[in-house]
């Protein structure tokens, strides 16, 4: 069995083609073949199909070997092309070599085609390799970009010349905004210019392959004096990267942990909350002035005492323990303690471990909050609630809660009753089927959301038959923690018995009013009568 070979056979006759082949076969190829004679046939050939050599004829009578050769290299493709001709002479071989094929063959003196095939199938090997190497490192040269570029921190590329000086050769986006640019003007100067120092360290990196680290203290254009970590790592034989981060701050933390320590002393001493240091064991190490007024002990009693003595129920500790053990810390673990006097307190403790070098627990360190009152407020407003619930349910007026967008929430029996529904067919009205004049909705709206509430709007609303009723409505937003309106909550009166009855007053006094006013008009009448007998008698 032969070599496989996929053949691009470019060629007018068909015999030669047969021929051609054969001689593939006696070198010891099995070769894939198609032949063709035309540029829209090479063309397609050379789109469609994967191959290893094209082998072509330099005179064709629709085509020619040069205008192959041109096909193939706007192809793009990487293979051998080899001129294959009877009729070739000295000058068209020459004119084909310069063209770019890669040998010519003259027909019937076939020797030397299979040594060209394999020369070039080696070559073009060659080449592919070569290619993959270069298309290889512009992709690594990318990728170093991209990440040089990608370091958030400023960074640069230093390189040692052949006279063993080092210039700057590249540096990040991120040294360019440090430096507000200025940094570009200095590519390609000499380290020492830059940064005094430094180059020491950069021939160690070089050197040793060995990252070098120092802290340097620099002058930026802005005029700001800061503190650098300086990281200088090798890129390869004479290269080195550096990358530079801000530690001004980590610095001015170092001085405020120390202002800070002090402080913590203060705090725990001062602090109006009950703190704590205490073993895994549950023995106090130490605790401030408030804890002691909090249990009742002196601070010796407490530092002779076992947590477990504080608590009401020892199952409490445990869950504690497991608890901090497992995540780190606790915030807000509900316990019951109990003072030397007996008192039992509600209490919300919040700790954190406290770990050695190792990361073993030494202990817990934290703050406990008698909550004892605030538990007697939440009871009161359990209380309250319930009271709430009560009064909601005997209501004789309407007492609803409801969307902003209008679906009812929860609505008591006397709103049920007054207009007709049920629970059910209520919860799944929206409030603007129960206005008689949509206005009266939006004027609602905008003034409980303008004011925060609305009291005693007047409107009328559409009960389940149909039957309109004169209504006061007093209501109030709902909010939720960030203030956004949730909905509303309110009371609803029927007043249209009492509309009426104001109809009526209002229309008796009308009558009274016409009758005073007749019986006013018959006195003047009189009066005037009395006026005129007197004149006349007189």
């Amino acid at each position: 069995m032969g070599l496989p070979l996929r053949v691009l056979i470019v060629e007018d006759s068909e015999d030669d083609a047969t021929l051609l082949v054969r001689e593939l076969r006696r070198g010891g190829y099995e070769p894939t073949f198609v032949r063709v004679d035309t540029p829209d046939a090479m063309k397609s050939a050379l789109t469609n199909q994967i191959w290893d050599i094209v082998i072509s004829d330099y005179v064709m009578p629709k085509f020619s070997g040069i205008a192959a050769l041109k096909l193939f290299q706007e192809s793009g493709i990487d293979l051998p092309f080899i001129i294959m001709s009877g009729k070739i002479g000295e000058d068209f071989a020459v004119e084909a070599m310069k063209a770019g094929a890669h040998d010519y063959i003259v027909k019937g003196k076939t020797a030397r085609l299979i040594p060209a095939i394999q020369r070039e199938m080696r070559e073009a090997e060659v080449r592919r390799g070569r290619k993959r190497a270069e298309v290889a490192l512009e992709e690594i040269a990318r990728r170093f970009r991209r990440t040089f570029e990608a370091i958030p921190d400023p960074a640069y590329l230093w390189g040692r010349q052949s006279d063993w000086r080092i210039i700057l050769t590249q540096a990040n986006k991120a040294a360019y905004d440090l430096t507000e640019g200025e940094i570009g003007d200095f590519i390609g100067t000499e380290v020492e210019k830059l940064y005094h120092g430094m180059v020491e360290k950069l021939n160690l990196a070089m050197d040793t392959g060995k990252t070098q680290r120092e802290e340097m203290f620099l002058k930026l254009p802005t005029g700001e004096e800061r503190w650098f970590l300086v990281d200088h790592a090798k890129t390869d034989e004479d290269s080195v990267l550096t990358i530079t981060k801000d530690i001004t701050d980590h610095k001015k933390a170092d001085q405020a942990l120390r202002e800070s320590e002090e402080r913590y002393r203060s705090l725990f001493e001062d602090s109006r909350d009950a703190i704590y240091i205490i073993t895994r064991d549950g023995y106090y190490i130490d605790v401030n002035q408030s804890f002691v007024e909090l249990s009742g002990y002196t601070k010796e009693e407490i530092l002779k005492l076992n947590v477990l003595e504080f608590y009401v129920n020892p199952a409490d500790r445990l869950r504690f323990q497991h608890e901090i053990e497992r995540n780190g810390s606790v915030r807000d673990f509900e316990v019951k303690f109990r003072k030397k006097d007996g008192t039992e307190i509600n209490s919300l403790l919040s700790s954190t471990v406290r770990t050695d070098s190792d990361g073993s627990v030494l202990g817990y360190q934290g703050i406990v909050r008698d909550i004892t009152e605030r538990k007697k407020a939440e009871e009161a407003l359990l209380e309250s609630e319930e009271r709430y619930r009560s009064i909601f349910e005997a209501s004789r007026d309407m007492v609803y809660i409801r969307t902003k967008e209008g679906n009812f929430v929860d609505i008591n029996p006397a709103g049920l009753k007054m207009f007709g529904y049920t629970k059910e067919e209520m919860l799944n009205l929206n409030v603007m089927e129960l206005y008689v004049d949509p206005a009266d909705r939006i004027k609602f709206q905008q003034e409980i959301e303008r004011n925060g509430a609305v009291k005693n709007f007047e409107v009328k609303l559409r009960k389940k038959d149909g039957t309109e009723i004169e209504c006061l409505a007093t209501s109030t937003v709902r909010l939720d923690r960030d203030a956004n309106i949730l909905g509303y909550q309110g009371i609803v009166r029927d007043i249209t018995e009492s509309k009426q009855e104001e109809e009526k007053m209002k229309r008796y006094t009308k009558d009274l009013e016409r009758i005073v006013d007749e019986r006013t008009g018959d006195l003047k009448e009189v009066q005037r009568l009395l006026y005129n007998i007197y004149y006349k008698l007189s």
